[in-house]
């Protein structure tokens, strides 16, 4: 089973004596925890518990150890998942509806979530991109003196900051104007609007004063000489990535049904867990890379 950010997570353990019990928890970054334990019961059925606070997303570890009475130890695992709300492409109610599940019926929710949650990361990698916007520092290569390509997960919607390291020492000292550079798609227009859909910057010139500093090839120093404060990822989710996204998510969840490669039948049509042309084929545009579809 797993958990949301914010639950408190059961830990129970059972013994058939009262015994001196401790408790450690590992969180997924590391970082080691005692909680205090509640007893109850008696013997031969003697319960110690506690309720952890799931405040990060990933594995946790758990060990709970006895001693006097009764010499004893067992441990386990829990897994709280990343909150899903700005870094998923589709929703749970969507992929209900996909699958034909009723709204109500809500016994594989946590099942259908980890299927959204892969299925999410799984375009991402088939894409080398990400669709969701994200605000922060970034610092990349320059690949000219008056032109920085954007690589892969590097989409940009807008910048707030450009700034470089002419010394290549890690201090990004000369801040440009915002008539320094200019901002273009990936056909080098800037026009962000002029296709089906809004599309993202893939390219940064200058335009100004200034210029890149040279790149200083793979030796001892410092590649990363420019700094981009902005807003990262795309104007907005495609249409075409969020069916994709639901499509990959119903062959994710039908994948534990599917030991001869196909799941059954839905909204979506034949749910076979292998490489799917449809799937490939609403993707196709957004790859970095050329895509072969059948």
């Amino acid at each position: 089973m797993s958990y949301d950010l914010g639950d408190a997570v059961p830990l129970i353990y059972t013994i058939s004596a009262t015994a001196s019990v401790t408790l450690t928890v590992t969180a997924p970054d590391g970082t080691v925890s005692t909680p205090g334990l509640t007893q109850g019961g008696a013997p031969p059925k003697v319960t110690y518990t506690a309720d952890v606070p799931a405040t990060q997303a990933g594995t946790w570890r758990y060990r709970f150890v006895a001693t006097g009475a009764v010499t004893d130890a067992e441990q386990g695992q829990f897994y709280v998942q990343a909150d899903v709300d700005s870094h998923v492409y589709t929703t749970l109610p969507e992929l209900k509806t996909a699958l034909s599940i009723p709204a109500t019926d809500t016994a594989d929710d946590d099942d259908l979530q980890d299927a959204i949650l892969a299925a999410s990361r799984a375009v991402e990698g088939d894409c080398q991109r990400h669709f969701y916007r994200v605000t922060e520092t970034r610092t990349l290569e320059p690949t000219g003196r008056h032109r920085l390509r954007l690589g892969a997960y590097m989409d940009l919607v807008s910048v707030t900051t450009l700034a470089t390291d002419p010394g290549g020492d890690g201090t990004f000292e000369t801040v440009w104007a915002a008539g320094d550079y200019q901002l273009l798609c990936a056909d080098d227009t800037p026009n962000t609007n002029a296709a089906p859909e809004p599309r993202p910057y893939r390219r940064i010139k200058a335009v100004g004063a200034q210029t890149f500093p040279a790149p200083r090839g793979w030796g001892a120093a410092r590649t990363d000489l420019v700094q981009v404060a902005g807003v990262w990822g795309w104007p907005a989710v495609p249409d075409r990535i969020r069916r994709a996204a639901r499509m990959a998510a119903a062959e994710a969840f039908k994948l534990r049904d599917a030991p001869f490669g196909v799941a059954g039948f839905g909204e979506l049509g034949l749910i076979r867990v292998r490489d799917n042309p449809k799937y490939l084929r609403l993707i196709a545009d957004y790859r970095l890379l050329p895509v072969p579809v059948a």
